[in-house]
């Protein structure tokens, strides 16, 4: 998962990216199937980055981006965690919620009304770059180069969360 905001007004909002792996769905198949999904906030639409981070957020590179307004992303994004992380762990299937800084992504979500069971199992991949690169230089583009993972338009929510 990753939040993007506005850079002059970390309190707006502006993307949501959302990556979700089920291996319920890999079937017999050898590459992952991972449903990408943007959303672009529209009361804050008009608020775009650029002075100190990256415009990117109109440059989604998996697929289809979503125009919601806040509310209904909310909504949106509440039932994903409902379904994955309440309904899913009835089941034999183990849900982690993975990140980069994921902390901080986690407290925008939770400015929307969006919560999050108990003892969510989270995966930082921050923390796990600086476990083994050390503490300087722990952004996601710096850990995407050291792993050679090709990417494009970070600091576009969706591509992020596909990312990380």
């Amino acid at each position: 998962i990753d939040v993007e905001a506005f850079e002059m007004n970390t309190n707006l909002i502006t993307e949501i990216g959302i990556s979700i792996y089920d291996p319920r769905e890999q079937f017999t198949s050898m590459v992952p199937t991972i449903h990408n999904i943007h959303i672009k906030i529209q009361e804050n639409f008009d608020y775009p980055n650029g002075r100190f981070v990256p415009n990117h957020g109109m440059n989604f590179n998996g697929g289809t981006t979503y125009l919601m307004k806040l509310h209904s992303a909310a909504t949106f994004t509440q039932g994903l965690i409902n379904h994955y992380f309440i309904k899913s762990r009835s089941g034999d299937v183990r849900t982690c919620l993975i990140g980069h800084d994921v902390k901080g992504d986690i407290k925008w979500l939770n400015t929307l009304g969006i919560k999050f069971p108990n003892n969510v199992p989270i995966i930082d991949t921050s923390i796990l770059f600086s476990m083994s690169q050390g503490k300087n230089g722990t952004s996601l583009k710096n850990a995407l180069i050291r792993v050679q993972i090709p990417h494009a338009f970070l600091h576009n929510a969706g591509n992020d969360a596909y990312y990380t």
